[in-house]
């Protein structure tokens, strides 16, 4: 499973992004952000923390399951890492392979975004009931609109739970092979909601906030899927080991701080 050392150290997965100009880091879990990006310190931020059951008393409505088509490709270009550019934060990079989600929002407004970037964190930014996961995959579209899939470790399970026991049956595990070794030199996946929800009871939430990252940017539309993806402890581990090198693994502490929700509401 994943710990949590020096935030001070920790660093974001980000690919096919633009690396930012201006210092940043996890210390305080990115609290002290605002200082330098004033956008992190304006209202309707992301993450929050979002109710497992009921959906708490911000939830109004339902909203109809997005459809969604796009590709995510990555590439293998030494034996030791993903191509990266930027700092303090390693962004990764990957060609474009387009594909688009398409969401009907709670007021009848249509939006279609573009897929754009993939960013990896670990824990979990987003909170359920409180709790962070060990990880969340976070794929970023055009329009603004923003989509969260989370995943936990479990190597015991109950009879008819819903765990991931075959190894190539998870998106992530799909994305990233359980050990950097035998992942290969470029590989490439079409996703779809039914896939990105197996494993799930496809139930999700909609609200409003913001990019989990510098600089903050607000006006996105997030549909986090709320079910966890139950794997193997040791698919977690491989993607870890993935992304890591002598002073660590990338993925230890990269997650914001929860963010009030005040007067938004969840779909």
């Amino acid at each position: 499973t994943f710990h949590i050392p020096n935030m001070n150290t920790a660093k974001i997965i980000a690919f096919a992004s633009v690396p930012l100009t201006q210092a940043w880091n996890y210390a305080d879990a990115g609290q002290n952000w605002s200082e330098e990006f004033a956008t992190c310190g304006e209202a309707n931020q992301s993450p929050i923390n979002l109710p497992v059951d009921g959906k708490g008393d911000n939830f109004k409505s339902s909203v109809e399951a997005p459809d969604m088509t796009f590709a995510v490709s990555l590439s293998k270009i030494n034996d030791n890492r993903f191509e990266s550019q930027g700092s303090p934060a390693n962004y990764y990079t990957v060609p474009g392979d387009g594909g688009s989600i398409s969401l009907t929002k709670w007021d009848g407004t249509a939006v279609t975004g573009t897929f754009s970037t993939l960013e990896i964190h670990g824990p979990t930014d987003h909170r359920f009931d409180g709790e962070q996961r060990e990880l969340e995959l976070q794929f970023y579209f055009s329009d603004n609109l923003a989509l969260s899939v989370t995943y936990m470790g479990m190597d015991e399970y109950t009879e008819g739970e819903t765990v991931v026991q075959t190894e190539n049956d998870s998106i992530l595990s799909q994305l990233f092979a359980t050990d950097y070794a035998s992942f290969a030199t470029s590989t490439k996946k079409d996703i779809t909601w039914p896939e990105l929800t197996a494993w799930t009871e496809g139930n999700f939430y909609v609200y409003e906030g913001s990019m989990t990252r510098p600089e903050c940017t607000g006006g996105y539309t997030w549909i986090v899927v709320q079910d966890a993806v139950k794997v193997p402890t040791a698919q977690l581990a491989g993607v870890s080991g993935i992304f890591s090198d002598d002073s660590g693994s990338y993925l230890d502490g990269v997650a914001r701080a929860v963010q009030p929700i005040g007067d938004r509401k969840i779909y």
